[in-house]
């Protein structure tokens, strides 16, 4: 995802999904809201997702959240949220937006450009 892998417009998008669907569990700065056993977990630290690829966080998010609704939304509204997601991590945007489709996200790895 170094490497530019959603369009910011999408990321754009994908900023106010997160606003209706996830920020008052996943609080709005993506810090999550986790209390004891409760909550929901951050989405923005330090190694998030390191080494997994982006169909890992598309397909958990499209089959689970939002919470009250899980797979409620189109494939297309989920990967606008997951370039929201990418973007307050701090990866860059490209000029194509991420795909929606879980297979041909498997090939793009949640890594880090080396300094």
């Amino acid at each position: 995802v170094a490497d530019g892998v959603y369009a910011a417009a999408q990321a754009a998008r994908g900023r106010e999904g997160y606003a209706v669907f996830c920020g008052s569990c996943h609080a709005t700065d993506l810090s999550g809201t986790n209390s004891g056993d409760s909550g929901a977990p951050p989405l923005k630290r330090e190694g998030f997702m390191e080494g997994s690829d982006v169909s890992a966080l598309f397909t958990k998010t499209q089959r689970t959240m939002p919470f009250d609704a899980p797979g409620a939304l189109t494939a297309a509204e989920y990967a606008d949220i997951v370039a929201f997601i990418l973007q307050e991590n701090g990866f860059p945007a490209g000029d194509q937006d991420l795909p929606s489709d879980a297979e041909r996200l498997r090939g793009i790895r949640i890594l880090r450009r080396a300094d």
